[in-house]
Parts: structure tokens; C-alpha cells; sequence
């Protein structure tokens, strides 16, 4: 008889166990294996690691101003250094002043032949005006951006594994959304890793290239007889202003003249 009952005790055993598992397995939704993806995802954290020295990520930019015989014989000058160290100019732009031309340029060159071609830009100026070096180690933000972007990847990847899983509509609107706000995440992260990866892998140097042309007015006297060509040339301007607009003013004077009439002819009907 004790026999008998051991047997149906283990049997009832048996039989609840796999229930009991089957009722748990019914009550993880799809919600939470989003949370638990979400989770399991390897942070930024994980990834990060002290660079080595070769490894460090610098945006270097520089700023040359210099005066120069002549800007012609420049732009020659410039075009065979921007072929010899596989530069390019991004920006440029040409002013002329009263006193001089200003030539500026914009150059994207690599990290290894900033220095270089600096000092070639340097041997071609009869003076340096100005001279100016910025370095920005960006090395951690780098590798965080990096890290994350990773992880971002690695959890569009989970998120699809469970939309295959997915049995109702309610559950793929679910994860399609968290899918959706993630690739947006991810576009937004490979926009500025592709812009930080382009400033650190290209130095800016901007360069301003400045050929004389007369001597601005130094002294008391040549600055006074400036400030009287100035101001016969204001007083020009303003009568030539006045003389554009005669139209207007023979116009507005008719008009006026009208009234006044009109006003005369109604007073006098009306006394």
C-alpha cells in the first residue's frame, strides 16, 4: 500500500512540473524580452579601454596670416603643395581692398603633414602677421561614440530576433517602434562619428595670403586730408541720393498742391 502511494505522489510530481514551467513561459510577454534585450545589450562601459599613446584622436586646427609679393605667383605656389601632400582646399575666397588683397583659403590636410606643409605655406610670406596652433584631444569622446554606437547595433540586431518571434500584431507594432527609435539613435550617432572621424583624421588650417598695394595714411596730416576726402565724398553721395529721387519729390509736391487747392476750393463754396 505504501508503495502504491509513493508511486502516485511521484506521478502527480511529474505531471505538475511541466505545467508549472509552461505557466511561467505564458506569462513573459514580449514586452519584457524588449526590457531584457535592452539590458543585455553591452554598454559603453564595456568597451572602453585606456588608448594607447598612437591611438589618441586629435582635431588640430591653425590659423596663418601672412603677407605675400604677390597672390598670383601664391595660387601657383599653393596648387603644387596641395598636390604634394595630398591636401585640399575646401574653402576660397579672394577680396580686394583699398589697400591691399586678401586671398583665403581653407586647407584640409593629413595629421602627418601638418607640420610640413605649415612651414612650406611659412617660406612663402615676406612677413608673418600671425600665427596661431589649437589642438583638441578628443580620444574619449571618440571612443565613447564608438562604444555606443556598438551597442546601439547589437541591440537592432536583438530587436529583430524577437520580431521574428512575434505572434500578434500588438507585439510587432511594440517592437517595431523600439526598432524605429533605435535606427534613429544609430543615424544620428553615425553622423557624428563620420564628422569627429573626418576632423581628426584632416587638420583645418586657414590661411590668409595678403599682398600690399599702398601704405594706409600714417600721421596727423595724411590722416586729416582721409577724413576730408571722406567727407566731400559723403556730402556727394548724399546730394546724388537727393537727385535719384526727383521723381518722388515732384510727385509728392503735386499731390500737396491738390490738396491745398481742393481744400481752397471747398472752403470757398462753403463761406
Amino acid at each position: 500500500m505504501k508503495a502504491i502511494c509513493f508511486s502516485l505522489a511521484v506521478v502527480t510530481l511529474m505531471a505538475c512540473h511541466p505545467r508549472s514551467e509552461k505557466e511561467q513561459e505564458s506569462k513573459v510577454t514580449y514586452s519584457d524580452l524588449i526590457v531584457a534585450a535592452a539590458d543585455e545589450a553591452p554598454g559603453a562601459q564595456n568597451y572602453l579601454t585606456p588608448p594607447a599613446e598612437t591611438d589618441r584622436k586629435l582635431i588640430r586646427e591653425a590659423r596663418l596670416e601672412m603677407d605675400v609679393a604677390s597672390l598670383k605667383n601664391i595660387s601657383d605656389s599653393v596648387s603644387v603643395l596641395l598636390r604634394q601632400y595630398q591636401a585640399y582646399a575646401s574653402n576660397e575666397a579672394q577680396e580686394n581692398q583699398r589697400y591691399d588683397l586678401r586671398k583665403t583659403m581653407t586647407i584640409r590636410v593629413g595629421e602627418a603633414q601638418f607640420e610640413p606643409m605649415m612651414k612650406r605655406l611659412e617660406t612663402l610670406a615676406t612677413r608673418i602677421v600671425e600665427r596661431s596652433v589649437t589642438t583638441q584631444d578628443v580620444t574619449m569622446e571618440y571612443t565613447d561614440l564608438q562604444a555606443r554606437l556598438r551597442s546601439k547595433k547589437e541591440l537592432e540586431v536583438r530587436y529583430h530576433e524577437i520580431l521574428k518571434q512575434a505572434k500578434t500584431v500588438k507585439d510587432m507594432l511594440a517592437i517595431e517602434e523600439q526598432l524605429g527609435t533605435t535606427r534613429e539613435e544609430i543615424e544620428s550617432m553615425e553622423a557624428r562619428f563620420k564628422r569627429m572621424t573626418n576632423l581628426t583624421t584632416y587638420c583645418t588650417l586657414d590661411v590668409v595670403f595678403i599682398q600690399r598695394l599702398q601704405a594706409p595714411p600714417t600721421g596727423f596730416a595724411q590722416e586729416f586730408s582721409v577724413a576730408l576726402r571722406n567727407g566731400w565724398r559723403s556730402v556727394m553721395n548724399a546730394v546724388l541720393a537727393c537727385v535719384s529721387v526727383w521723381p518722388w519729390a515732384f510727385v509728392g509736391f503735386a499731390v500737396i498742391g491738390f490738396v491745398i487747392r481742393f481744400r481752397k476750393r471747398r472752403m470757398a463754396q462753403v463761406g
